[in-house]
């Protein structure tokens, strides 16, 4: 029999122990996503622009203290992963800043690799052999984990504490010996990774059920290991309970907002919030997924992606149960074989009934491979025939995968700018109390004057009743509402629910412009805010190398998304509204445009006021001059009525579901 010294290698030597291709493929596998991720370019994915980036910066800074619910419900997740996404994304350029997260993310691998020869020694393999190797490339065809290196998305980012705990688990039967030490460091890490994302839960219940394979007929040494690991699980969960009691002080509830129909905070409604977008309705919606998954899928997910391994372990679940009832599995499967498999199912399942969202299956997607080698092995016992079956699976799987872009954007190479935001130098240098509307926008916050308040809207109405109170509080910092242009034509509705109107305020914006959208930061004014009395009193400046110049603009409604030249009109009307009203008497527009289609020579009739005047655009951008008398006591718009909108598709340009009219780069406003 071997010493324990021999039947215990350290983590390194079990390492080095492994065969050399599993290294090889793990290295190439690291040179590939290294390579994926720079090829990308610049993450943007939505979760980083909502709160990812905002609460890394907030609790690194503090501001938890003063802030109120600024990047929405996500502000009340916890914050402490993203307080790495937040510093390697402010402070070192791109793609430092990607590869240094892909290094987190890229610890998974060992673990899978390690875990892999502990199956292999449950299935009779004293060294790693071809199907380990092939098992281990097999996990590697996993298209959310792919989906997420260099991204700030933290399931990748915690999915290697789970999988390492579960390696020291499911290394547990392969010794002789059962260290309580090692059981104590596996609940730890299971219980931190919960702690930080409580969607990890099920792979915690998983690891109870897997604990209980441990059970050899002495209840008082079993209990002995359960507790060591139930106590490493508290102590995990632990390191990451701050949060929760911040939460239990602050906001009357220890997960606030989620589950409030049972802790009942005052801050929110009584209703315990579940996104059921993704929820399986039927066991017929779960069945269907499973053949779903394999072809492209968006039931579970955002953006659709497909991984046919799903569908296939589904298929040889029920050979491999049928050549158990019919005769002794061919292969000998030892407890750790066993542990994976329960480890799994118990997981897939349970994510399953609880979230259904594929992003946070990650740590079991990455242990797919060896799930298929456990059964391909309960089946064939010839190894060759193992390697075919594994192959076989592999060219399916590379043939099928489909790998979702969270999105992505060009960067300067070298810049710090992640998002290509300038911010105007009244608001970098002046701190003021901003009203945050819309979502994503809580990414412009860390950029704006250190000294600021933000107040997020789109929360809770109860949240808006303790930010009415602080707005009331007498502060010498001024109000503004920093939203995204589309939330801009109903700004005063916002406003009203805080006792301002347009009857007794006015507001005076600035602009922003990142690569992902444009917005305006108003500043609230008592009494009513003039236009200046001649020369340009309004340039709706929409070409990207013209937002510096944008000017008196409010809002504008019934334009496309912004393009680098300008912007298309979408429908019938097309409209500009002001942030004052325009001055009596003569007023001179200045109009650069183009025409769209079957609008090419035909009137276009603009209306400001009580008057119309009509203008013709050709193909090629033009400048047309329109004068008007302007006599109303508040102009407060520009209207444009576009003659023969048509589908953006009918000229070749696919899906586009946009009515396209004119393009415009500028509108200026000039009083004569």
């Amino acid at each position: 029999m071997k010493g324990e010294g021999e039947l215990h290698p350290s983590l390194w030597q079990r390492w080095f122990s492994m065969n050399r291709l599993v290294i090889y493929v793990i290295f190439l596998t690291a040179i590939t996503a290294a390579i994926v991720v720079y090829g990308r370019g610049q993450d943007l994915n939505w979760d980083l622009l909502n709160y990812h980036f905002y609460t890394g910066y907030a609790l690194l800074n503090g501001r938890y203290v003063q802030d109120v619910a600024a990047a929405g419900l996500q502000s009340f997740l916890h914050p402490a992963t993203n307080v790495f996404a937040y510093v390697t994304l402010r402070y070192l350029p791109f793609p430092f800043s990607a590869w240094s997260i892909l290094l987190v993310q890229l610890t998974s691998l060992p673990a899978v690799a390690l875990i892999a020869r502990e199956v292999g020694k449950g299935l009779g393999y004293r060294h790693a052999s071809l199907s380990q190797v092939l098992a281990v490339l097999l996990c590697l065809f996993s298209p959310l984990w792919w989906s997420e290196l260099g991204t700030t998305f933290f399931s990748s980012w915690i999915a290697p504490a789970i999988l390492w705990g579960s390696y020291i688990l499911v290394r547990s039967f392969s010794s002789s010996k059962v260290s309580c030490k090692s059981l104590f460091f596996a609940g730890a890490l299971l219980g931190f990774a919960t702690g930080l994302k409580l969607t990890n839960a099920p792979f915690a219940v998983a690891s109870f059920c897997v604990l209980l394979l441990l059970y050899d007929g002495d209840v008082q040494l079993f209990v002995r290991r359960f507790l060591f690991f139930v106590v490493g699980g508290i102590f995990g969960f632990g390191l990451t309970a701050w949060w929760y009691g911040y939460l239990w002080l602050e906001w009357k509830s220890p997960l606030f907002p989620l589950y409030n129909a049972i802790f009942a905070s005052p801050y929110y409604d009584l209703e315990s919030y579940r996104d059921i977008r993704w929820k399986f309705f039927s066991f017929d919606e779960f069945w269907n997924y499973l053949y779903q998954s394999a072809v492209g899928t968006i039931k579970t997910s955002e953006i659709a992606f497909a991984d046919i391994r799903i569908l296939l372990i589904s298929a040889l679940v029920p050979i491999s149960l049928l050549v158990t009832l019919l005769r002794r599995p061919v292969a000998k499967q030892g407890k750790s074989a066993t542990a994976v498999l329960v480890y799994v199912g118990v997981s897939f399942f349970l994510w399953a009934a609880l979230f259904a969202y594929q992003r946070y299956l990650i740590p079991v997607e990455l242990l797919l491979g060896l799930v298929a080698w456990i059964l391909v092995s309960r089946i064939v016992t010839r190894e060759s025939l193992r390697v075919l079956a594994l192959l076989l699976l592999i060219g399916l799987s590379a043939a099928f995968l489909k790998v979702p872009d969270w999105g992505h954007g060009k960067v300067d190479l070298g810049a710090h700018k992640p998002f290509s935001l300038v911010v105007p130098e009244n608001l970098a240098s002046t701190p003021a109390r901003y009203l945050v509307v819309g979502a994503p926008v809580s990414y412009l916050l860390p950029y704006l004057h250190a000294g600021s308040i933000f107040y997020g809207l789109n929360f809770s109405d109860q949240s808006k009743a303790l930010i009415a109170q602080r707005l009331h509080a007498a502060s010498p910092l001024p109000i503004r509402i920093l939203a995204e242009d589309r939330y801009l034509p109903s700004v005063w509705k916002r406003l009203e629910m805080f006792g301002f109107s347009p009857d007794t305020h006015s507001l005076d914006c600035s602009y922003l412009m990142t690569s992902v959208g444009r917005y305006s930061a108003c500043e609230v004014i008592l009494g009513k805010h003039t236009l200046a009395a001649s020369g340009l009193i309004v340039n709706a400046a929409f070409a990207e190398a013209d937002i510096g110049q944008k000017k008196g603009v409010l809002w504008e409604r019934g334009f496309s998304f912004p393009e680098f030249w300008g912007r298309w009109s979408d429908g019938d009307t097309a409209e500009i509204g002001f942030q004052a009203c325009l001055p009596q008497g003569a007023i001179r527009v200045l109009v650069t445009a183009q025409a769209f289609g079957a609008n090419i020579g035909q009137p276009v009739r603009f209306t400001l006021g009580s008057q119309d005047r009509v203008a013709t655009f050709d193909k090629s951008f033009s400048q047309t001059s329109l004068n008007f008398v302007n006599q109303q006591d508040c102009a407060d718009r520009l209207t444009i009525h576009i003659p023969a909108a048509a589908p953006s598709g009918g000229q070749g340009s696919g899906s586009d579901s946009r009515s396209l009219g004119l393009g415009f780069t500028r509108i200026e406003i000039i009083k004569e």
